[in-house]
């Protein structure tokens, strides 16, 4: 059962509202104005009125709450007010003689102790109405008993982590339309990609989505990039599943191959079309139209996939107010006097109708992601929010600046482009280098000391025992910091010199690059030299996907040539890079003699990357394709050995002679006739069927339809047919009571409460 610690008061009342609409059925509505001109539930009925005065008070006590009950009595004496029937309910747990003393207090409105509810009166009226439990997603998801179940089964960290995140947050929550228009996509393809701004709520509709999952009995996992081949994987396991993929079309995913694109879309495929599994998706808005500009496969797509999209562009004007409200109602920082100062003069209709107005700098403002509020702020509390949202960077520059020591500002910079959660010991070697880079002495304890000065303020840190990740405190940290290294030429260059991992270098390409621009060519030879000093260097832990069970790792030699294709996309975007890069040459060859050798393993990009180092180096073309070609014959017989032999032919025509290639295709039509026939035995995997019709062209092999949809036939796994959702427990995300408007007046009825 969810607890009513997590609801505003605001929320409190529309709880209320819905609960008494369903056992009463009268038209109860939550932040309407009564007679008596306060905020009550109401349901009119002709001349009739039917009134709930609601007393949700964190923290009350019993004389509290009898106080409270005296005044509103004192106010319905005063006013003269005649009702239908008059409820009182508090979220207080009340006996039978307590309940008996507030129905005195508030005779003759008050009929009876039975018009006198309770916590146990509520949770006996949710229990009776579970749909109206469903359609108020803080009251469900406060139960923690399946976050504990997934929390004490070892479960994957990193969904871990976020789920705990979410946990924290979820007093602040504000149910908008966009959980609820996401829930829906999701429940009806199965894929819900979340697109919006910075800052604009794509992260929190997405926590609520993996919250909604694991109530729905999935197991949410988290996705790394670099984690799809994983989740092919796991697709194979024996229960319900939920995939989460943060920021997918980030920096990485623009410099990928087409090929990983196509991976993407057939992923996504995969799981819309297979019951007991769902896959959320978020990323900015921005990067997803860059990437269908730079990707064909995204740009056929794009029709299809707008089924499964969702863009948050906006919030409505009570989304706003509420999200403030919310915050400030819950926040120990925002004080008596901060609110006075808030309320004065109705500054919060400026704030909540400022255009630099976002969710994530409320809660910076609300102290919420680390700010904590200084006497002077709280004492003009709307004037502070207001310059903030004016002008926000300031305050971070004259934190970074002026407030923190070099070692400390180094620590920052270094962790820009490592996972969100970073392990101390990667953490570590990335300060190192960093302080090398800027000429800082590595004293004994000088990494301990810059990462206390930076916890609780521009991180944030979790574990114990000898395993400590860091984390930023808040997403603005990271645009902050990337909008500092975009203006000072002098900074980015120590940053891009201070790379330990390759990963970091990789980030602070795309975040000094322009709007479909490379970065300054002023940086070509910082990037030069950190590349090729990067280029061999193991990934930090997380960057590859850590599972509940075990860890994948991507071989060294295919991570290596995931990598210099992106040099050479570097090098494609700035000339001039293209010119330092005179150590690619050995780095190729050294690549090709780890293949030849069997050391390095090969996928289907290879033949292409061959093909690209040799226009950019003196890599012989040739005699690269015979290592490759050799190394392909010498695999087993199956999918992957076929499909590498096409692309291999496709990247680098004259590989085979026309005798050759004519040989490969009966060779291919042979295969392909035992592996349609018994796919059990040739093949691993229904996915591989797909990939055998794809390559059907390419081998010139003749071969019905039916014959493939034979072969799924056979290959399909016996996996239960996702239930439905209960319709008489999860709602659709709307509450039919909540009618609180976007007036002027309505936001200032809101924000009374806060006197």
């Amino acid at each position: 059962m969810g607890k009513f610690d997590e609801l505003s008061d605001l929320d409190f009342e529309e709880l209320v509202a819905d609960l008494m609409r369903a056992e009463l059925e009268l038209p109860f509505r939550a932040g309407t104005r009564g007679r008596d001109a306060g905020v009550d539930v109401l349901a009119e009925e002709g001349d009739e009125e039917h009134v709930v005065q609601c007393k949700h008070y964190k923290d009350s006590t019993t004389a509290q709450l009898l106080a409270a009950a005296r005044e509103e009595a004192e106010a319905l004496e005063r006013s003269g007010a005649e009702f239908a029937s008059y409820r009182f309910v508090t979220s207080r747990r009340l006996n039978h003689a307590r309940r008996r003393e507030i129905a005195d207090i508030l005779h003759p409105w008050v009929r009876s102790a039975d018009e006198v509810y309770g916590e146990g009166d509520l949770k006996r009226l949710l229990r009776h109405h579970p749909r109206v439990e469903g359609a108020h997603v803080k009251l469900w998801l406060a139960g923690a008993g399946p976050l504990e179940q997934l929390l004490n089964a070892g479960a994957y960290e990193r969904s871990r982590a976020l789920l705990e995140e979410a946990t924290d947050s979820l007093p602040r929550l504000v149910q908008t339309e966009a959980f609820a228009e996401a829930l829906e996509i999701l429940r009806r393809e199965s894929v819900c990609v979340i697109a919006g701004s910075p800052g604009v709520g794509k992260t929190t509709v997405a926590r609520l989505l993996l919250f909604n999952g694991l109530e729905e009995g999935f197991q949410p996992y988290e996705i790394a990039p670099g984690g799809l081949k994983d989740a092919w994987e796991l697709l194979a396991l024996d229960e319900k599943q939920l995939f989460y993929f943060d920021d997918f079309l980030g920096q990485t995913a623009l410099h990928e191959s087409r090929h990983h694109d196509a991976e993407l879309l057939r992923l996504i495929r995969k799981v819309a079309r297979t019951p007991g599994r769902r896959f959320v998706l978020a990323t900015r808005e921005y990067i997803l139209r860059q990437a269908r500009q730079l990707s064909e496969a995204l740009d056929r797509e794009s029709e299809d996939a707008h089924r499964f999209l969702l863009t948050i562009e906006r919030y409505s004007r009570q989304e706003k107010a509420r999200i403030l409200y919310n915050h400030i109602y819950f926040s120990e920082n925002v004080d008596a006097t901060a609110r006075r100062s808030l309320l004065a003069d109705r500054s919060y209709l400026r704030i909540v109708d400022h255009p630099s107005y976002n969710p994530r700098m409320i809660e910076w403002l609300t102290g919420w992601s680390g700010h904590e509020l200084s006497a002077a702020e709280k004492a003009d509390y709307a004037e502070f929010c207001l310059s903030v949202l004016e002008n926000p960077e300031p305050l971070w520059t004259h934190a970074f600046e002026q407030g923190l020591r070099d070692g400390e500002r180094a620590l920052l910079v270094s962790l820009l482009g490592l996972p969100r959660r970073v392990s101390e010991t990667d953490a570590e070697s990335a300060f190192n280098a960093a302080c090398k880079a800027r000429s800082i002495e590595l004293t004994e304890q000088r990494f301990m000391r810059s990462m206390g000065g930076l916890v609780d303020s521009f991180l944030g840190s979790d574990g114990g025992s000898g395993n400590i990740y860091l984390s930023f405190i808040n997403p603005s940290v990271i645009d902050f910091l990337r909008i500092y290294l975009r203006a000072s030429r002098a900074d980015a260059e120590l940053a891009i010199g201070g790379a330990h991992f390759f990963e970091q270098v990789e980030w602070l390409w795309g975040a000094l690059s322009g709007e479909g621009e490379a970065p300054s060519t002023e940086l070509a030879g910082a990037f030069a030299r950190v590349l090729e000093a990067t280029l061999w260097t193991a990934p930090p832990e997380g960057s590859d996907w850590w599972m509940q069970r075990q860890r994948w790792n991507r071989s060294e030699g295919t991570r290596v040539q995931g990598r210099m294709g992106l040099v050479l996309s570097f090098a494609e975007a700035m000339p001039e890079l293209g010119t330092k890069l005179g150590w690619l040459q050995g780095a190729g060859e050294r690549w090709l003699a780890g293949i030849e050798g069997g050391d390095t393993a090969i996928d289907s990009a290879t033949p292409r990357l061959l093909a690209e180092l040799a226009k950019a180096t003196e890599i012989d073309l040739a005699s690269g394709a015979r290592v490759i070609r050799t190394r392909i014959e010498q695999m087993n017989v199956d999918v992957d050995r076929w499909e590498y032999l096409s692309d291999l032919r496709y990247a680098i025509p004259g590989t085979f002679t026309d005798a050759e290639w004519e040989t490969a295709c009966r060779a291919f039509s042979e295969y392909l006739e035992y592996a349609v026939d018994e796919p059990g035995v040739y093949l691993s995997s229904a996915e591989e069927i797909g990939t055998l019709e794809d390559l059907v062209t390419y081998f010139d092999a003749i071969v019905e339809d039916h014959v493939f949809d034979r072969a799924r036939e056979t290959m399909a796994e016996e996996i239960d047919e996702e239930p439905e959702a209960d319709d008489d427990y999860f709602g659709d995300g709307e509450r039919e009571s909540a009618d609180f408007g976007e007036s002027d007046e309505d936001i200032d009825a809101l924000f009374s409460r806060l006197r």
